[in-house]
């Protein structure tokens, strides 16, 4: 389905300003929890601060 959208959005985008394969996807994409967003923030903090941890110890 995300083939279909990136071409019809680029078919569509001659003709409708702003249009995105992620805007026509939208309707199909599964409802995110709030308890599923929670995970996911912090499971991206986690991975964000071990990043900048690593990227401390290349630092001079």
């Amino acid at each position: 389905m995300w083939i279909a959208s990136y071409f019809t959005a680029n078919l569509m985008a001659t003709q409708v300003k702003g249009i995105t394969p992620e805007k026509l996807m939208k309707p199909f994409l599964p409802k995110k929890t709030t308890g599923a967003k929670e995970v996911e923030r912090k499971e991206f903090f986690k991975e964000f601060y071990s990043q900048r941890k690593e990227a401390a110890k290349c630092q001079p």
